[in-house]
């Protein structure tokens, strides 16, 4: 967080949100570049990606920039990406994590060497992906040029992971002018929509190991036209579709693809075996950052963990059942789950929406945790959930009607929770005794006459005209005035889509701000009476300007 002025003779620091927030909105496009409507073109002065890039941006050129690393595109509509001609040497494996709606990525006339899993498992939306040498200049003029400029890198791809074969909606491939010697084995045959793939001028080994290809090209005659055998000698300029299986020859030993990262095929301490991946009882605090592309099943149960990022299971899209403060968009690329076990950790907060999509869910396990509130709506797609359990937490009350959604609950686990069975959590009684639903003998603690009290009997009703509330009724909302459209907690105020024009006041205790979605124009003195704010999300707002100082009283974190 920004905790000095611009003019600090301090050590500088990495730059963090606050100072990010500042940039991205001044002028609305970086100097270096040029923006129209979702387009936007940089100069090839860059150095690196610039930063202030509008966050609309669908298609971004960088092409002929000098941008020799790729780390942290954090542009979640873009569809198009070229960094062709940029001298690109290497690739953060999750440079393009979040850019979930990338379509196009154009990576040629570049010095990469290779396509590595973590990196593929990141694009796998991704239709055309083009990784090709100049057109016209054969293997050496290129190779003399290249070891000029860097003389101690590869030039070419010489290895594409397996992974390639999760990119199942690919429809453009092009590798031509590189140095694969290997294809992983049947890479193609799960791109139903291949209509380019460009792979001539490589040094492809037909071997046994290539007998997939020769019979994939074989029966998509437009495919692949000039792709050729380098070796061995005997097949050496022949086209690789006309080699027969019985004239492969076969080597004693095939070599190892150098592209496989076995550090990613299992987590460092967890146990792997036929789609599951157990990680209980490690003292973990957070989510292993790559899970094997096959998981079905993941098991946290008994760690540490207290929050789970954005995109925390990205690498994992077909996991149906987890078992383990959560982001909103943690499952946002895991529609699939069915189960979700979050046993004896440490979640204090569910972040509004965390669910949304997620219409398979059968089991939701948050039991032994210190959940004090759950968002209104928080259920809003789970119609198919069966079992819900809330056992052993902090929970006073819910919001209204926030079970009506579950048109298939059978059991509620409610209790351990100390209930405050006041006027607002009337309703709960009515819905369970309405639906005949076990609650795990869940009791009232206060008022004080109903203490022990089931919270499924008729006791008496509490909302005489006389009555009033104690508690908050559940909405994440502190003793405080929340802004309306707002949820807030201690350390939380989200005002997603409510409507506002400028920031509203928020309490002294919060530390995460979220204004998207809004029409805010201004942001001018941020932190003057929120000392303890740590992150601001401002996305999809009109916001035109940043007053100099509106994040001077902001500390760093």
């Amino acid at each position: 967080m920004v905790g000095k002025g611009k003019g600090s003779t301090h050590s500088r620091k990495p730059r963090t949100s606050f100072e990010n927030v500042e940039s991205k909105f001044v002028g609305f496009c970086p100097s270096s570049c040029s923006c129209y409507s979702d387009t936007v073109r940089c100069h090839k002065e860059n150095l690196h990606i610039p930063r202030g890039i509008p966050t609309n941006t669908k298609k971004l050129y960088l092409s002929g920039s000098k941008i020799k690393y790729l780390k942290n595109v954090n542009l979640s509509n873009l569809t198009s990406l070229s960094l062709a001609n940029t001298g690109l040497a290497d690739i953060h494996s999750d440079s393009l994590k979040t850019c979930t709606k990338l379509e196009r990525l154009d990576l040629s006339y570049n010095v990469l060497s290779k396509l590595t899993a973590k990196f593929l498992r990141s694009i796998i939306n991704i239709k055309v992906l083009q990784e090709n040498a100049e057109k016209g200049e054969d293997q050496t003029a290129r190779l003399r040029r290249m070891e000029k400029e860097y003389e101690r890198r590869n030039q070419f791809v010489v290895c594409v992971d397996p992974a390639l074969k999760y990119l199942t909606n690919l429809e453009v491939l092009n590798l031509q002018n590189n140095k694969l010697k290997y294809l992983p084995s049947n890479a193609f045959m799960s791109m139903p929509n291949l209509r380019q793939l460009r792979l001539e001028q490589n040094l492809l080994d037909c071997s046994c190991g290539v007998e997939w290809l020769t019979k994939f090209l074989r029966q998509h005659p437009d495919l692949g036209i000039g792709i050729l055998c380098h070796s061995p000698a005997s097949h050496s300029g022949r086209s690789v579709s006309t080699v027969l299986p019985h004239q492969l020859i076969c080597k004693e030993e095939l070599e190892e693809n150098a592209c496989v990262e076995k550090s990613f095929v299992c987590p460092l301490k967890c146990k792997c075996s036929k789609g599951t991946v157990d990680c209980r009882s490690l003292g973990l605090t957070e989510v292993p950052s790559i899970l094997p592309f096959d998981t079905l099943e993941l098991r946290l149960e008994k760690n540490q963990i207290t929050h789970l990022p954005s995109y925390a299971f990205a690498s994992a899209p077909n996991l149906k059942r987890m078992i383990s403060e959560m982001a909103e968009e943690t499952f946002k690329s895991n529609s699939k789950l069915t189960t979700l076990i979050f046993y004896d950790n440490e979640l204090e907060v569910l972040p509004p929406g965390l669910f949304e999509g997620l219409h398979h869910l059968h089991m939701l396990l948050l039991n032994k945790n210190k959940l004090t509130c759950i968002p209104p709506h928080s259920f809003q797609d789970q119609k198919n959930l069966v079992l819900v359990s809330l056992f052993d937490n902090n929970l006073q009350g819910l919001p209204n009607n926030l079970f009506k959604p579950l048109e298939n609950i059978k059991t509620l686990h409610l209790g351990l929770n100390p209930w405050d069975c006041n006027c607002e959590l009337a309703w709960l009684s009515s819905f369970l005794n309405s639906r005949g639903i076990e609650t795990s003998s869940a009791v009232c603690k206060t008022p004080e006459k109903l203490s022990g009290e089931l919270i499924s009997s008729r006791y008496a009703n509490p909302c005489s005209s006389s009555s009033s509330s104690s508690s908050s009724s559940g909405y994440c909302n502190l003793k405080m005035d929340c802004p309306g459209g707002c949820i807030c907690t201690k350390e939380r105020m989200d005002c997603t889509s409510g409507n506002l024009t400028i920031v509203p006041a928020v309490h002294s205790t919060v530390q995460h701000l979220i204004l998207d979605n809004n029409a805010i124009t201004s942001i001018s003195d941020v932190c003057k009476q929120t000392p303890n704010l740590r992150s601001l999300s401002l996305r999809n707002n009109k916001v035109d300007r940043v007053l100099p100082g509106s994040f001077k009283d902001c500390r760093d974190k």
